[in-house]
């Protein structure tokens, strides 16, 4: 991209961001600049194979298939939304709903029952956000998965 296509990247992400940060810019730039700018939206949508995507470039798309993942408080909403309070928590929740009606047959919610902060595990709590949906919405069947403790982890990915 040159100079001017990533000055008016940010300006957009600026302009629709409730607290905007560099960091977040990054991570939506690093997720939505892997979509093929010469094809359509529909031919993208078309093609084969996972979109991960944020919850912002999801907007007006709809898919098959949905997975909103880490349905946990510091994460949704994120932890820097929680601390600038109320009005940042719904944006975010603005954002869960704009995540839930992408799905056009099938949608799985994830949170983790324990993450790592500073090396050490910790309870995930679930996020508020899951308690505010009204009946009907939340599935009535959980299942539980837990990694195998001899897994392998990796920081390494491939395609």
């Amino acid at each position: 991209e040159t100079v001017e296509q990533m000055a008016e990247s940010l300006d957009q992400y600026a302009s629709r961001a409730s607290h905007p940060t560099l960091s977040e810019f990054l991570e939506e730039a690093s997720l939505t600049g892997r979509e093929n700018e010469s094809d359509s939206k529909e031919d993208q949508l078309n093609q084969k194979g996972v979109r991960m995507m944020t919850l912002h470039s999801a907007k007006g798309l709809e898919f098959p298939r949905v997975y909103l993942i880490g349905l946990e408080e510091g994460i949704l909403p994120h932890q820097r939304s929680l601390e600038a309070g109320e009005s940042s928590i719904a944006e975010e929740r603005r954002l869960m709903y704009v995540g839930i009606t992408r799905a056009r047959d099938f949608l799985t919610i994830t949170m983790a029952k324990t993450r790592k902060k500073w090396g050490k595990p910790r309870e995930a709590i679930p996020s508020r956000f899951l308690y505010e949906m009204r009946d009907g919405k939340m599935p009535k069947e959980v299942e539980e998965a837990t990694a195998d403790p001899d897994a392998e982890q990796s920081d390494e990915y491939s395609d």
